[in-house]
């Protein structure tokens, strides 16, 4: 698998940048072009990042886009705009969040994969000596989650799915 790059992302040309009023401190920004293959909004969402060049980013919403085209406007509503002239701009979905994603461009974070296998745990069942509320509900009896070869010591606990029938100190091996 090949590395990843910015210009694997759909980009925007853009063709015009409108700078509206000046409201509460943001500027309305108003971006024409047009996307390297056709983008529509993701169900109701109305909002996407464009990222410019490799460290900035803008969040847009939609106003217009043409159904079978690639031409589009969007709105931005921003203090002020990084330099864009002559810069590419990348379309991001909602999903996503812009620092993650030139993190993982980074070449000098070093990302590698890494398999992970699944290990036994053992689940210990115990009750506790006070009533917690978890969810609205009555909580004293609790499970303890550990690895069985206990190479190391991490431990997590949740709400046993049982409050009545089990026992305090009963344990059993969850197969990894």
């Amino acid at each position: 698998m090949s590395r990843k790059t910015l210009e694997d992302f759909p980009t925007f040309r853009l063709t015009r940048l409108n700078r509206g009023e000046t409201r509460d401190g943001l500027t309305t920004f108003e971006f024409e072009g047009e996307f390297d293959r056709i983008i529509k909004p993701v169900a109701e969402i109305t909002w996407f990042w464009l990222l410019i060049g490799e460290r900035h980013a803008v969040c847009v919403q939609w106003k217009s886009f043409g159904e079978d085209t690639r031409v589009a406007t969007v709105v931005a509503h921003e203090k002020e705009l990084p330099e864009m002239s002559g810069k590419t701009l990348y379309y991001l979905s909602p999903g996503w969040d812009p620092k993650n994603v030139w993190m993982v461009l980074d070449k000098q974070w070093g990302w590698r994969h890494v398999c992970f296998q699944a290990v036994d745990a053992v689940a210990e069942t115990y009750q506790a000596k006070d009533v917690s509320m978890v969810d609205g509900r009555e909580v004293k009896t609790w499970t303890k989650l550990q690895r069985a070869d206990k190479n190391t010591s991490t431990e997590r606990f949740a709400p046993a799915a049982e409050q009545a029938s089990l026992s305090s100190g009963a344990q059993q091996v969850i197969p990894g």
